[in-house]
């Protein structure tokens, strides 16, 4: 009788075991991104991918003030051809203001411009400005549309910049005191530009700018939902959010404390008001199902994730300084 009982609670005990080792395999599946790495043409950073439908995608990357690249895919990330080498000049940003018309920019003020769905690119001349009256240095941000387009740049604490673009035509050129990294166009009149330690709104279609009590080191690029809505990410790990177009701006994620763990931020994209996803240094990646809490997975890879942004399916794809994508399948 006691061995049956002995048996007995030997066999619940193994079921017990069975269904909680069950439950945790369940659980760790659940909270993995599991990612879709991309065949890539390269080992140098990415540092900006853009998608024109769910197989023609663009990357541009490379190695500051030695050399640049445009990838094109047509097979959504299974090959891809070589479209321009830059050689002394990395490229940081790469934009479709719409189907035909793109910009790129990089090292030493380098715009590229296609006008052919980004079969071919040219750079942009600023001769009709004068370039003896630029500061030469990288521009590393594009955001915009066709109507009203703006590129920042800079280099650290000194020589901001920030390029004023008009229906296509480059109209006026702004200087700063520091380094800008990324901006927001929530309107045609309302734009925020932010870097190094300051930012700046400008709400007359670009032709004034106030600096914003609103500030930090905003090395990412920003997230614009709508004409009120846009979320951005410092540097010191901190995500942030305004819902009266640039006015206000409240701290969805708080920034690092020196004793907890670094968390550097690099990138982040909304694509609506609640569902969002940041990366970082050390493969970090952070993503949100309701706009206020932040859900943190394990890496993808030890590279600093560079850039996330939505591809025409909707799905998320992220770029490393390692020359890595991934495109988040779930």
């Amino acid at each position: 009788m006691k061995i049956r009982l002995f048996i007995g609670f030997l066999g619940l005990f193994a079921l017990l075991l069975t269904a909680a080792f069950s439950a945790c395999k369940k659980s760790k599946k659940t909270s993995s991104l599991e990612p879709e790495e991309l065949t890539t043409p390269t080992q140098q950073a990415i540092h900006k991918s853009a998608w024109l439908d769910a197989n023609t995608g663009f990357i541009c990357g490379g190695k500051k003030n030695e050399n640049g690249f445009i990838y094109r895919t047509k097979d959504a990330g299974k090959t891809w051809q070589l479209i321009i080498n830059t050689q002394g000049k990395c490229l940081y940003d790469i934009n479709f203001v719409n189907d035909t018309i793109a910009y790129c920019c990089g090292d030493d003020l380098l715009v590229l411009r296609s006008a052919n769905n980004g079969n071919s690119w040219t750079e942009v001349s600023f001769a009709t400005i004068g370039l003896q009256y630029f500061n030469h240095t990288p521009l590393r941000c594009i955001f915009g549309n066709y109507n009203l387009l703006m590129m920042v740049g800079g280099e650290n604490y000194h020589n901001g910049n920030a390029l004023w673009f008009e229906n296509n035509t480059m109209r006026w050129v702004w200087h700063f005191d520091h380094e800008f990294r990324t901006g927001l166009n929530f309107t045609h009149e309302n734009f925020v530009l932010a870097g190094y330690g300051n930012s700046y709104r400008t709400q007359d279609h670009g032709y004034n700018y106030s600096p914003m009590e609103f500030s930090g080191d905003f090395f990412t690029s920003s997230s614009t939902v709508n004409s009120q809505i846009g979320f951005t990410c410092g540097y010191d790990g901190g995500i942030y959010k305004t819902d009266d177009g640039g006015s206000s701006w409240k701290t969805l994620l708080k920034p690092n404390k020196t004793t907890k763990k670094r968390i550097h931020f690099n990138s982040i994209c909304f694509v609506d008001a609640n569902k969002g996803w940041a990366v970082g240094s050390e493969g970090l990646v952070i993503s949100s199902e309701d706009g206020q809490t932040f859900k943190e997975y394990s890496s993808i890879t030890k590279a600093d994730l560079l850039s996330v942004v939505q591809d025409k399916t909707g799905k998320m794809v992220m770029s490393s300084s390692n020359g890595k994508l991934f495109r988040i399948t779930k």
